[in-house]
């Protein structure tokens, strides 16, 4: 049921593997990755508002080492928003009379602010992104799979800007 809490046990609990057998695991993951990649596909032609949204991570990537950013984008973002979005904030609020949706709801708004500097549309896909990643988190019961699928996307999306990019990367 959607109202029950992420982790009836304890904090602890949700920073083991899943214990979900890996096939059950890939399955769940390999939907989360076909909704957010059907998204991204309708999202694609709406040109105007990705490139605004792209233009930001050209600039980090043209004014940063590349390794910084790769560090910073793929494994700092993801690990500590999902610490604090769903780690902690969703799991504490699934516990109240919210549940799993409200808390949802709460923490993926609040995910999504951060992206604030984005536009209207990359504000959806965030959003978007966060239930996906909360859902995956719910099913799972492990920090673990929503943490390397924000890191797997975020190394894509840093590895198409820099394969794109215009002046040489080092």
């Amino acid at each position: 049921m959607f109202w029950v809490p992420i982790d009836e046990v304890n904090f602890k609990s949700i920073f083991s593997w899943p214990r979900r057998p890996l096939k059950e695991v890939a399955l769940l993951v390999a939907a989360a990755i076909a909704v957010f990649f059907l998204f991204s596909l309708a999202a694609s032609f709406f040109s105007d508002q990705l490139q605004s949204d792209l233009s930001l991570f050209y600039k980090l990537v043209e004014n940063s080492p590349t390794i910084l950013v790769l560090l910073i984008v793929t494994l700092g973002s993801p690990i500590s928003e999902e610490l604090l979005f769903r780690g902690y904030l969703m799991n504490r609020l699934s516990l109240t009379r919210l549940g799993f949706v409200g808390a949802t709801f709460i923490s993926t708004t609040g995910w999504t602010l951060l992206h604030s500097g984005y536009s209207t549309l990359g504000l959806v896909k965030v959003f978007l992104a966060g239930v996906i990643l909360s859902w995956l988190l719910w099913k799972t019961k492990s920090l673990w799979i929503p943490i390397l699928f924000h890191a797997t996307n975020n190394l894509l999306f840093i590895v198409y800007i820099i394969s794109t990019s215009k002046f040489p990367v080092i």
